[in-house]
C-alpha cells in the first residue's frame, strides 16, 4: 500500500510540475499579448487622440462617464 501511495504522490508531484510549467508559459504569452495591446493603444492615442475618442464614443458598451473622463484626460474639446 505504501508503494502505491508513494507512486501516486510522485505522479501528482510530476503532474503539478508539468501544470506549473504550462501555466507559466501561458501567463508569459498573455503578458506579452497584453503589452502589445497597450503599446498599440498608446501609439494610437499619441498619433490621433480625437480619432481614438471617436471610436470609443461609437461603442455602446463604453459608459458615458468613462468616455467623458477619457475626453478630459486627452484634453479634447
Amino acid at each position: 500500500m505504501t508503494g502505491f501511495v508513494k507512486l501516486d504522490s510522485s505522479f501528482f508531484a510530476f503532474a503539478g510540475r508539468v501544470a506549473g510549467s504550462v501555466a507559466t508559459a501561458k501567463a508569459e504569452k498573455e503578458a506579452k499579448r497584453f503589452v502589445k495591446i497597450v503599446a498599440r493603444a498608446s501609439r494610437a492615442i499619441d498619433e490621433s487622440p480625437a480619432h481614438v475618442h471617436e471610436q470609443l464614443r461609437q461603442r455602446p458598451d463604453v459608459p458615458q462617464g468613462d468616455l467623458e473622463e477619457f475626453r478630459q484626460l486627452l484634453r479634447l474639446p
